[in-house]
């Protein structure tokens, strides 16, 4: 998918489709943070979850892996 600023279709027309289910952007590099503040905008107005760290995202897909498996483990704080 292009940068916003590379013409169309770009990844804000993607958002658009409301085909996306969450964001993993791991910016790289100063020209990065431009479309960075752009998709986490458009990911706020969307409702879409954004991740910008491998570990936010490790911990995302875990958390998946462990809702598609069935039922959440529940454990006592105290335990």
């Amino acid at each position: 998918t292009k940068r916003v600023g590379e013409g169309h279709p770009n990844v804000r027309d993607v958002l658009a489709t409301g085909e996306v289910s969450f964001i993993i952007n791991t910016p790289h590099g100063h020209d990065s943070h431009g479309d960075g503040a752009i998709l986490r905008s458009e990911a706020v107005s969307r409702g879409i979850t954004n991740v910008t760290t491998l570990s936010g995202a490790t911990a995302l897909l875990q958390s998946l892996a462990v809702l598609r498996g069935g039922r959440l483990p529940v454990y006592a704080l105290q335990d």
